[in-house]
Order: C-alpha cells, then structure tokens, then sequence
C-alpha cells in the first residue's frame, strides 16, 4: 500500500451515460456546474457529451490545485461562459513558476476547447502525468488558437441574467489547429438553443425567458416548436402582468395552429381574471364552440362560460376530474368570485395551480386574498411580497399587503406599502388618505394633516377627510381649527354621524358644553347605538352636574359595548367624585386592563384607592403614571398628596413644586400653592428642612 498525502474523488455531481446513451436532460438544456463547464456544455449540446468532457473538467481541477484559483471566473454566469468560450486561461506558470513546463502541458490540453483537441480518454492524460513524474516530456502537445470576436448572442449578454446555469450561445469552435474555420449553426439550432435557455429560467426570470423566447422566435421562421414557443411567451408575459403584451403574442399563433386553442382560452381567462367580462365571455365562446375529439380546451372555455356568468355550481360540476393548472384555476375561481364561496377551497386550488403551472403574479395575489379572508395574514403577507418580487411596484399587491399588515398591527409596514402605492398614483385620494390614518395612528398628526390636504386637493369637501383632519387638528390642539374641519364635514353631508360626534368632543373640551350636547344628541339620532357619542355626551353631561343622566349615558354605552376603556375609567371617575370610590374602583381596573399604560387613568385609580386608604397602591399608580409620561402635572398633584398622607412632607412638597414648575399656568396651580406653603410650614414647625 502507497503511504503519504492521498486524493479521493467522493462525488461525481452530475453524471450522463455515456454507454447508454441515456438522456438525463432536455434537448438544449446546460448539465453542470458554470465553473467546471466544458464549452459544449455551456452551449447545452447534450448530444456532443463524451470523456474529453470529464478530461476538461479534471483539467479545470488540476488547473485550480496547482494555481490557487479556477482556469474562468466571471461576476454572472453568462459571463463566467462567455469567457470559457472566448478565451484562454491565464499561462499555469505565470500563476505558479515552479510549475514544471510538461505539467503546464498537459492541464493546457486538458483545457482545448474543441474536444478533439483535448486528450481522447482519461488514461492518456493519466499517462502523461506519468511522464511529467518520471522527468519525461508529455506526448500531447498543445493547440495554438486564433482569436476572434465573441460568439456569445448579443441580446442574452446585455440582458445580465445572474445566477443562471448556463449561456446560450451562437456558433462552434470546431477543431482547433490554426487553419480551421468557424461554421454558423443553422437558424433552427440558435433557436432550440435559446428556448432551451428560456425554458430553464421560467420560474427564476420569467422576463428573461420571454426575451429568449422572443429570440427564439425571430431565428427560426419555419421551425415546428414556433407557435408553441409564442404560446408559452404570452404565458410568462401574462404571469409578470403584461397581460396585453400576451395578448398579442397569443394573437400572432395562425388560427389553424395546434397551439390556437389553448392560445384563445388563455386569453379567455385573462380577461375573466381582469375581471373584463364582455371580452372574456368572446374569447370563450369561440373556444367552447371548438370541437376536437373531445379536447381538454373547448370543456374548459365552457366551464369558464358558467363561472363568469354565475353559475358556479355548474361550473364546479363541469370542472371535475379536469387536470392541468387551468382547471385549477377556474375551479379557484368559482369558489374566490361566489361570496359565499369556500375560500379555503380557494386557496388550496390557487396552491395547486401554482405548484403545476407559472409562478402566475395574479395568482400569489388571488390567493394571498383568500389567506387574508380566512384571517391567515401572515400567509397572505407573503403570498404578497411574493407577487411584489414578480410584478414589482403592482399597486393592487401593494395596497393588500399594506391592509394585511394593518390588520396584523404592522402600522410602520402598512404604511410604507400605502406610502409606494401613493407615489405610483398620486392623483388616487384614497391611499393618500390610507398614509394619512396611519401617520395620525403612529403619533405624526403633522404628518397625517399634511397627507389630508393633499387628498381634499383631489377630492375636496370629502367628509371623511375632514372629519379625520379634524382628528388630527385635535390631536395637535388645535380644537378650534379641528371644529372648523367637523363644520366643513357636516356643510358637505349633514347625515356624517362621526363629524357631528367629533365635533360634540371638541366643543365639549373647549367648554362649550350645551353646544356639545346638542351636537351629540344629533349624532345619536344618526346612530342611536353609537358608544362613543354616548360617552361624550355623559362627558358633557357631568361637566353641567347633571350626573344621573351622565350615568345613564354610560351605563347604556357599557351595555353595548362592555370593552370600552374610555367609557369605564369616566364612570369610574364620576362616581369616585360623588363619594363612591368604591364602585369606581372596579371600572378603573377594568379599563386599565384593556389599557394597562394609560396614565390619565392610573392616577384616578390612585385617587379612588387613596380614598380607600389604600396608600401603597395609590403610591404605585401615580409613580407608574410619571413613568409613563415624565412630568405630567396631573399624576405630581396626586403625587403630593399621597405623600403628605404618608406623612413624607417633603417628598410633598417637591411634588408640588414640580407641577408648579411644568404647569404654572394649570388652572389648579392656585390650589397646589396653597397645599405646598402650607406643607413648608409643618416642615418648617418641625424642625425640618423643606424645599
């Protein structure tokens, strides 16, 4: 047994039957991997595979062994074989001078380009390896070559497809002894070439396969794959959205062709799927008046004919034991157009379809809708992206995933969806207004009121526009430019409940409380069983002392919604402030679970358990409170109290001084200058320092 350093080959990766003559791949198609790819390979001529394909592939190996770095190298792969075929290897000594001449040899005949040139078997070039070991010089010698421009066909170099597995290429080298000639293949091999290279990049790039396939096209007028070349080219022009560009296409195949069925059933079911009933319904009648023997097309049309004209349970029927991604499609459909319908069904046949056709955009969309139906977001939020990675920029894909991510609380993603779908129609007012609610829900109002102009600039005096930029006009104070808005609202649709309602809030807060009643009470008379007008009114209602009917108000906005946090933590309040702490403890607990950090409403719960004497938790909820919002005056004010119950009277007084110091002008200010010169007193009648 030889001892020492050893070399094992442990894989074989791609193998052909060179004995059985066995075709592993499909006419044209590049088998291997870009790097190790002889130039037959590379031109996907499967049938010319032989040993001096494996000797160019060992010569590739011992070319990287020996120099540190493979003979070819490109950024893409179009690249990477546009150099196998066009160029020679940078000299082996030139990279390793220590290199013996007759080893650089035989890795250069291992590398010709032609397979002629190259060793014949294996064994030959394992025996010259054996002479370059003994001291000998190799028997091969190596073929000089002519340069001449690149082969590689102009339109698939520009159109820079990274990561495909091969090139498609124009042309052979032949032998490579000085005086032989290049000879142009005929038009018929570029073309299979080409959709041989179309038809491995399908999936991948559609786009690039419908330009090959274009190619294709124009390089072989008489070629008998023509028209199924244009059939299949209008599919993937249809997947990527150029559903006119497929149009034509399909409308080039001659009437008589094969193909001509299939191609006016696809258009067919383009039209159907654009929801162009009128054209649909005329490309299928033509189809489904077709008989030929019983063809899959013409059952097809008809059972498209039912489900465009509503009759979805006979089309389900006529669509049974149908194969083939159309049938899938249309029984999708029959399930996604039925409102009723089984969108789980939907979605299954929508998955169907996909896995045995194209990666059809519309349909990631269609059953990225049904997911959004079935309340499965994430699902759909990927079904989406996916479309979006297809057909990039498509606003209907846009817009759904944005109200997928809203519905899934991912405001910031939503609003960077209806953000794109506004830059790509902004003369459409409503994702305009899609950024501004989201803006005014993420805390920009500013932000939001500017996406309103510009909305009420396309749809000026729209209600639902001004009401919301009165929301946010409110949200920034600005309560009498937000009345403003609500007006404008109500002049342009007197029956918009919400405007009369927000303005009744508004209103109220400038303390204009009869005037808010009266614009509450209409809003209930628009809407009589409307929570948030209820709790308003109360609001209003309680600021007048008139509480009885304030509690009346919120007991009925409770009972019809039980979950209303505002409604409860201001019942909880009237009732703390008529002595019963009490009873309006339970409904701060209550809010404050649906709201655990709203600070308004832990200091009145801090209120109502100080009154009960429970001073601990009412310690807790105003120091949780000024955590939540540093420096709010109202949770200081309470602050000072419960401490001066505790008896820490400085602690009081530095409360108070501080709400003093934020809030100088608070209409309690009067009040909490009394409580802390008093405090300073006691502290001074003690002995104590104060502040």
């Amino acid at each position: 047994m030889p001892t020492g350093p050893r070399a094992f080959l442990t894989d074989f990766g791609l193998a052909k039957s060179v004995a059985t003559g066995s075709k592993l791949t499909r006419t044209g198609q590049a088998l291997g991997t870009p790097a190790y790819m002889s130039p037959e390979q590379a031109r996907g001529e499967t049938s010319s595979l032989a040993a001096a394909t494996d000797v160019w592939g060992l010569g590739c190996v011992l070319y990287e062994m020996l120099a540190g770095r493979r003979p070819f190298a490109g950024e893409t792969a179009p690249e990477l074989l546009a150099r196998i075929l066009e160029e020679d290897p940078r000299p082996l000594r030139a990279a390793r001078p220590d290199v013996p001449r007759g080893l650089e040899v035989v890795v250069g005949v291992a590398l010709g380009k032609a397979p002629r040139s190259r060793y014949a078997e294996i064994a030959a070039l394992r025996d010259d390896l054996d002479r370059v070991l003994r001291g000998e010089l190799p028997s091969a010698r190596q073929a000089r070559r002519r340069r001449r421009g690149p082969l590689l066909l102009a339109g698939v170099a520009a159109a820079g497809l990274a990561g495909v597995a091969g090139a498609v290429v124009v042309g052979s080298r032949g032998p490579a002894d000085p005086g032989s000639r290049a000879t142009s293949p005929p038009p018929a091999s570029v073309a299979e070439a080409l959709a041989g290279q179309a038809r491995r990049l399908r999936f991948s790039d559609p786009r690039g396969s419908a330009r090959l396939l274009a190619q294709a096209i124009g390089e072989a007028e008489d070629h008998p794959r023509r028209e199924a070349w244009r059939l299949e080219r209008g599919l993937l022009l249809w997947s990527t959205g150029e559903g006119a560009a497929a149009h034509g296409e399909w409308g080039r195949i001659p009437p008589g062709a094969p193909e001509a069925p299939a191609a006016r059933l696809y258009r067919g079911l383009e039209r159907l799927f654009e929801r162009d009933v009128e054209a649909a319904l005329a490309e299928l009648d033509l189809v489904s008046a077709v008989d030929q023997g019983g063809s899959r097309e013409p059952r097809l049309a008809r059972a498209a004919i039912l489900t465009v004209r509503g009759t979805l349970e006979e089309a389900r029927e006529a669509l049974q034991g149908e194969e083939g991604w159309e049938a899938a499609i249309l029984r999708a459909a029959t399930h996604h157009f039925d409102p009723a319908g089984d969108r789980a069904a939907a979605a299954r046949e929508y998955t169907r379809a996909l896995e045995e056709g194209l990666p059809f955009a519309w349909l990631y969309l269609n059953r990225g809708v049904a997911r959004q139906e079935l309340r499965e977001l994430g699902p759909a939020i990927e079904d989406f992206t996916e479309a979006l990675r297809i057909r990039p920029d498509w606003p209907s894909a846009l817009g759904n995933r944005a109200l997928a991510r809203g519905e899934r609380g991912d405001k910031r993603g939503a609003l960077g969806d209806y953000e794109a779908v506004a830059r790509l129609r902004p003369e459409d007012p409503d994702f305009r207004y899609n950024v501004g609610v989201l803006r005014h829900d993420l805390g920009d109002a500013a932000g939001a009121i500017a996406e309103y102009d510009l909305t009420l600039r396309l749809l000026p005096d729209d209600p639902v526009t001004l009401t919301a930029r009165g929301d946010s006009k409110t949200a920034l104070g600005d309560l009498r430019g937000a009345i403003e808005d609500y007006s404008a609202a109500i002049r342009s649709r007197p029956d918009h409940a919400n405007a009369w309602n927000n303005r009744g809030a508004a209103r109220h807060t400038l303390g204009q409380h009869l005037e808010a009643i009266a614009d509450l009470n209409e809003s209930l008379r628009l809407e009589p069983d409307d929570p948030a007008a209820l709790n308003n009114r109360a609001n209003a209602r309680a600021s007048l002392g008139r509480m009885e009917e304030a509690l009346a108000d919120w007991d009925e906005a409770l009972r019809l919604r039980p979950d209303h946090p505002a409604a409860l933590a201001a019942r909880g309040l009237a009732l703390t402030e008529r002595g019963q702490p009490e009873r309006g403890l339970p409904d701060f607990e209550a809010s404050l679970r649906l709201r655990p950090d709203h600070p308004e409403t832990l200091v009145h719960r801090a209120d109502a358990r100080r009154r009960l004497g429970d001073l601990g938790g009412a310690l807790a909820d105003v120091e949780a409170a000024l955590r939540i919002r540093p420096g709010y005056a109202y949770a200081l004010a309470h602050l000072g109290c419960v401490r001066e119950d505790l008896e820490d009277l400085p602690g009081a007084a530095e409360a108070w001084a501080e709400f003093l110091r934020v809030a100088p002008g608070d209409p309690q200010a009067k009040e909490v200058r009394e409580w802390l010169a008093k405090c300073r007193e006691r502290i001074a009648a003690a002995g104590r320092p104060g502040k």
